[in-house]
């Protein structure tokens, strides 16, 4: 399969009356309707990346008023035409739960028949929003120390300044707190970082964190069709885990697995935080708030941390084996900065207004 083709499948998706396009919106209709057989329009394809799993195209165009940007996501082999069937499923779910400005709404999916003949795997293709001004970032390594770089096309590559640094990872915790199911135990899986799940734009003063996909959305298998399960569990476990993959990236996106520093556990403590009290707001089911949620936490020493990620580290094993071996050696350590970033942290400014009972910690673990 070669780009040409690529080229070609793209522009059949968005141009022949015989495709037969699946509406996922009911937004639909009025960001676009396909085919696009306007004579007096032009658009313009441009291909943006090539994943492990998709391929995306920027599609830029139009007649009548300003020009608009939407994607199209692609994928050729079996795995990727799984997961982004999931991934459609899956932002469908939490749209119809929080509404947009954290997940790209997607509008129509095909499937386009290969143009190098018979027998050869075609396209699964997906329309969705176009997150307009949103860049990826990445660690890098520059005049001797690791920083993260935010691919801003426009305004050219930057080096994140410490506060964008510490609110890229405030955001990203946040939103995998606000998407977790309570009553479920589900919760956003299977996202790294090297894979540009994660992107930023500005919001005012503002650095916003948005998801660009949600392959997976379930529970751990722990407590998965599990009764009688303290609540408060599965919320400690994903805070851990979210504090331990955040910590994963790969050198400029596609180097080798580079570990971010002690830094980042504050930010990712305050950013689930975060979500959490958004959460309270929306009367979400919570167990606990954000205050009980540190207070859960504060009794375990870095030794018992430890204990408790022996038991998650088998979940990564069959996704990124480099990632999981740099968990491995980095573990130790990451429990002894992570005990000390919880017990620093300050119960008062965690506190919510208004406290249903004092938390205990909670018995029994998986």
């Amino acid at each position: 399969m070669t780009v040409g083709d690529f080229f070609e499948a793209v522009k059949s998706f968005l141009t022949a009356d015989e495709v037969i396009r699946e509406p996922l919106s009911a937004a639909y209709g009025e960001e676009m309707l396909l085919p696009l057989q306007d004579a007096g329009e032009r658009w313009l394809i441009r291909m943006e990346k090539h994943g492990a799993f998709y391929h995306v195209a920027c599609v830029e165009g139009g007649c009548l008023g300003p020009r608009r940007r939407l994607a199209v996501v692609s994928a050729l082999e079996e795995t990727g035409k799984r997961f982004l069937k999931d991934d459609v499923r899956n932002i469908g779910r939490l749209l119809e739960k929080r509404g947009g400005g954290d997940l790209p709404v997607a509008y129509c999916m095909a499937e386009i028949h290969s143009s190098c003949g018979e027998g050869k795997p075609g396209w699964l293709m997906v329309l969705s929003e176009w997150l307009e001004d949103c860049h990826e970032w990445h660690h890098t390594l520059g005049e001797g120390t690791s920083h993260i770089l935010i691919w801003d096309r426009a305004g050219g590559g930057r080096r994140a300044d410490e506060a964008e640094y510490a609110a890229i990872y405030r955001g990203v915790s946040r939103l995998l707190a606000l998407h977790y199911n309570p009553v479920t135990f589900e919760r956003i899986d299977l996202w790294h970082h090297a894979a540009g799940d994660f992107v930023v734009s500005r919001f005012g003063d503002d650095l916003r964190v948005r998801l660009t996909t949600v392959r997976r959305y379930e529970s751990m298998p722990f407590f998965a069709g599990e009764s009688g399960v303290d609540p408060r569990i599965p919320l400690v476990y994903l805070f851990l885990e979210s504090a331990l993959k955040t910590r994963c990236d790969r050198r400029d996106g596609t180097g080798e697995v580079v570990w971010a520093e002690d830094d980042v556990l504050g930010p990712t403590l305050d950013g689930f935080c975060l979500g959490l009290r958004e959460k309270e707001a929306d009367r979400d089911a919570l167990p606990e708030n954000a205050g009980h949620l540190l207070e859960l936490l504060k009794p375990f020493s870095a030794e018992e941390l430890l204990q408790v990620y022996s038991s998650l580290l088998p979940l990564y094993e069959r996704e990124d084996p480099e990632e999981l071996r740099m968990m491995q050696i980095r573990l130790p350590e990451h429990c002894r900065a992570l005990f000390r970033t919880i017990q620093s942290a300050s119960l008062r400014a965690f506190q919510a207004a208004d406290r249903a009972q004092p938390a205990g910690r909670p018995a029994g673990r998986p």
